[in-house]
């Protein structure tokens, strides 16, 4: 009988995705996976095995005893803060991330920006690299919130930076749009504003990373957050080791997984737009969506010749009232496609695009991939129910 290959994931920082993703391919590849000290959090000094799969931890003596170890058996290493460990890994595209927010809050038509991390290292810095260039590709810039060296804390460590986040949020010309490191720190931005009431969204927009159901949906606010498929991280960070372990190659050090898409609540829940007219014309899109609007359908809606609108879209939301009724009728194609069993071609009517072919292509062009794939990827129904749907409603956006 073959032996079970033996393999140790030891998550520093703990995403149930992530380990949903590796026990994946353990079933598949038939691995002993260990996880008692997954729950004591625990370091299993002595321990012997085939595999090392780890993202990085701060906890005494977990560090170490990764360093250790990875110079013994083969070692993948999961997420973007290396800090010298030198192994393959699979990451998130930071910079993708970063970029992904810029266009988030352009779209709402923001004029004012900024950054907040309250660590530094490689994670933050491609974060904030994207976001910043993208920005200034659109001929505009970002605040640089940095705190004082005696506030960048460790993860558990009370924030001594409050106060000093606090005066330099009420400072920031308002409405602002704040992109933070993750959600647990976005969390914190939300309670340090409402102290110190800023209303958010109104008076501060804010927008996480990692879609953590804990911090997003229990803040009190609920935070807008750009997804990671940290479940994929896993099973490839996995299938990755699974070649280390039999003697192969792989063809590059480093695996670096694009992100799924912004996850909107209502922290970002606001059009920051201050021409009447962009704002009736954003109306009356998510209200008609799914007819056969045309650019000079809405120019007439609201009452301004279409170059005129043209003008206001691009000066405020840096793109066309075409591409924002685009742009609306593919998210809800995408509800659909996750939320729903129904064919291409009825969603593809029920969203506007008249037609399966229309879908497809725009689907292809602007998100990558085809309708099915993305379905196959991040459908949260199973297959014998089916949502049927009408005509939809403002809060279905």
């Amino acid at each position: 009988m073959k032996r079970k290959r033996n393999v140790l994931a030891m998550l520093g920082w703990y995403d149930h995705r992530i380990l949903t993703g590796i026990a994946r391919y353990a079933r598949e590849a038939d691995w002993h996976l260990p996880s008692r000290h997954l729950y004591d959090v625990s370091v299993p000094h002595g321990w012997k095995g085939d595999g090392l799969l780890v993202t990085h931890g701060t906890n005494p003596g977990f560090w170490p005893f990764v360093c250790r170890q990875s110079r013994r058996q083969p070692t993948v290493l999961i997420g973007g803060n290396s800090f010298g460990l030198s192994v393959p890994t699979v990451t998130e595209d930071d910079a993708a991330i970063g970029q992904m927010a810029a266009r988030h809050f352009l779209e709402r038509g923001h004029q004012n920006f900024a950054w907040f991390s309250p660590v530094s290292g490689g994670l933050a810095v491609d974060r904030l690299r994207g976001f910043h260039q993208t920005l200034v590709a659109a001929g505009l810039d970002c605040t640089v919130l940095e705190p004082p060296e005696a506030g960048r804390t460790a993860r558990s460590a009370p924030r001594p930076y409050r106060n000093w986040l606090t005066r330099k949020l009420h400072v920031l010309p308002k409405p602002l749009a704040l992109f933070v490191l993750d959600d647990q720190v976005a969390a914190e931005v939300i309670e340090i504003c409402l102290e110190s009431h800023l209303s958010v969204p109104q008076n501060v927009a804010v927008l996480g990373v990692g879609n953590l159901t804990i911090a997003c949906e229990y803040s009190h606010v609920g935070i807008s957050s750009i997804e990671i498929d940290f479940d994929e991280m896993g099973y490839r960070a996995a299938e990755m080791l699974d070649g280390l372990m039999g003697g192969g190659t792989i063809s590059a050090n480093q695996l670096i997984l694009p992100p799924l898409g912004v996850v909107k609540r209502r922290s970002t829940d606001i059009q920051a737009s201050v021409h009447p007219k962009v704002l009736e014309a954003i109306q009356f899109i998510r209200d008609h969506f799914h007819l056969p609007l045309q650019a000079g359908d809405i120019a007439d809606e609201v009452g301004i010749a279409r170059r005129t609108l043209s003008q206001l879209f691009a000066r405020e939301l840096r793109e066309s009232p075409a591409a924002h009724l685009l742009h609306v009728r593919l998210e809800r194609t995408k509800t659909l496609l996750r939320e729903t069993n129904l064919k291409v071609r009825q969603i593809a009517e029920t969203s506007g695009l008249e037609s399966e072919r229309n879908l497809r292509r725009a689907f292809r062009r602007e998100i990558g991939i085809s309708p099915l794939e993305y379905r196959q990827k991040h459908r949260v129904v199973k297959p014998e129910s089916l949502t049927t749907s009408g005509r939809p409603g403002n809060s279905e956006l």
